[in-house]
């Protein structure tokens, strides 16, 4: 159990870092700015930010969510994305092998990164969801369900491509094709319980329409879909994943 605990205090610790890092990159890429290299810095003001005001998490709670420079409102993508982080990275350290761990770690954080950017232009980047494919697909072979989870994939991936055609709102279709790509290659992972992440994606969706509907009306559906693969998959995955402690 010590054991256990000391793993779920290193992922949260390290997952939180890391959120931090990607979330910050997402919002810069969202921008078209330099996102590897540079300090950390206020999205308003572009005042640089120091250990303490750049402490995942915490840091926010501490400035009471504003810049301690310009006193502007922190987006609150960076909070939820270091406490995504922290998510991962506990989950990602009750793996039951390594290898299982790093490929978690991986989907989770590149899953991440392009339910930022999709929050900030409604779009998810190709490379990404190629990136999410192959990490899901990984996974699914490590595990020996790549069968089911291809077979999951291109029954999601297909009816989801059906739906987008067959739903349009404003002469537009009412899903994105980047929805259709990142649904299909988390089915990779999840397999049979795919049909779960939608059903938990859909309904946050349209709780997240009715307390705020967002500007011009349309929702970036990627984080939903990223929180519903989230959820089923922790839940499919807990059992195997804490049979060790």
């Amino acid at each position: 159990m010590i054991e256990s605990l000391t793993r779920i205090a290193a992922g949260v610790c390290v997952g939180s870092i890391l959120g931090s890092f990607v979330t910050n990159w997402g919002v810069r890429a969202a921008r078209g700015e330099q996102a590897m290299i540079g300090r950390s810095r206020c999205d308003t003001c572009a005042a640089p930010l120091d250990f303490v005001t750049s402490a995942p998490i915490v840091s926010f709670a501490i400035l009471g969510g504003r810049c301690k420079a310009c006193r502007a409102p922190i987006d609150p993508v960076h909070p939820l994305g270091e406490t995504a982080g922290a998510l991962i990275g506990a989950f990602a350290l009750l793996a039951p092998s390594p290898a299982e761990g790093a490929l978690a770690a991986g989907l989770g954080f590149t899953v991440l990164a392009a339910s930022v950017i999709d929050a900030k232009t409604l779009r998810l980047p190709n490379a990404l969801m190629a990136a999410t494919a192959l990490l899901a697909l990984g996974l699914a072979i490590v595990r020996h369900e790549w069968i089911p989870g291809l077979a999951a994939a291109l029954v999601v991936g297909g009816g989801l491509a059906a739906v987008r055609l067959g739903v349009r709102s404003g002469g537009q279709p009412g899903l994105g094709l980047g929805d259709v790509k990142l649904a299909a290659a988390l089915a990779l992972w999840l397999g049979l319980a795919s049909s779960w992440m939608l059903v938990v994606a859909a309904a946050l969706g349209l709780a997240a329409m009715k307390i705020k509907r967002p500007a011009g009306g349309k929702l970036a559906f990627g984080p939903w879909i990223a929180l519903g693969a989230g959820v089923v998959g922790s839940a499919r995955e807990w059992n195997g994943w804490t049979a060790w402690m």
